[in-house]
């Protein structure tokens, strides 16, 4: 198993999370700081919207069988005893979660420099 992909997106992750860091402590429009969990947001939004409409193609009456016994989830875990469309559901849910932590990881910094920076102004 290669891990080098693993690396690389952790990498840039904790780069991008100490540029949000960096931008939400010292920028004098404190807004600057919604730029990275704005941005992120529209890019996993993107393939969120090709899932979706994949899986209402795919529970859609055809020819072929609905109940696709022995599909696998993301991980590799073998479900025997569910139908397809609840593991692409399934699927779809890892998904979700996978494309919007780094949009949730920068909203996190954000708020908590928008929080710091107003309890020192009350100072």
């Amino acid at each position: 198993m290669d891990i080098l992909p693993s690396i690389v997106f952790l990498v840039a992750l904790l780069t991008f999370c100490f540029l949000q860091a960096y931008i939400c402590k010292n920028a004098k429009n404190k807004k600057l700081g919604l730029i990275l969990p704005i941005g992120s947001f529209l890019i996993a939004t993107m393939p969120i919207i090709s899932m979706a409409v994949a899986f209402i193609l795919s529970i859609l009456p055809s020819t072929s069988s609905r109940w696709d016994f022995g599909m696998t989830i993301i991980g590799g875990v073998t479900f025997d005893f569910l139908p397809g469309y609840i593991i692409q559901l399934f699927n779809l849910i890892i998904l979700l979660i996978m494309l919007y932590l780094p949009t949730i990881i920068f909203t996190l910094i954000y708020l908590h420099y928008k929080k710091k920076n107003k309890q020192e102004g009350d100072i």
